[in-house]
């Protein structure tokens, strides 16, 4: 099992990918020490791959493989159950209230 924070750089480098790992540090607001070793490490693990990037030689991309996306869909798909069970005798006016309030939640964290 990978720690959540290496899920979130994973989901990211899926989501914007492949990114220089400057970029991944300006993004994640992470130590570059820090996220060259979790790199490191999902490269040994067969999660990401180093790629030449083609507008400078110099540089390399980082890109999540084929067995990253499929961890990716597989949590995604665990929490989207979990939340479907969790929320299943939920009324329309209890989800209505829910999602008013995680809205509230989202334009405050904003500010």
């Amino acid at each position: 099992n990978l720690q959540p924070a290496t899920y979130l750089l994973l989901a990211h480098l899926s989501a914007h990918g492949p990114l220089r790992a400057t970029a991944i540090v300006e993004a994640m607001a992470i130590d570059k020490g820090a996220i060259s070793r979790q790199l490191h490490h999902l490269e040994e693990l067969g999660l990401v791959r180093r790629d030449p990037d083609p507008s400078d030689g110099r540089a390399t991309l980082v890109d999540v493989t084929d067995e990253a996306v499929r961890r990716l869909d597989a949590v995604r798909d665990n929490a989207r159950g979990r939340l479907e069970r969790v929320l299943a005798d939920w009324g329309d006016a209890d989800l209505a209230a829910l999602v008013d309030g995680l809205a509230r939640y989202n334009r405050a964290a904003a500010d």
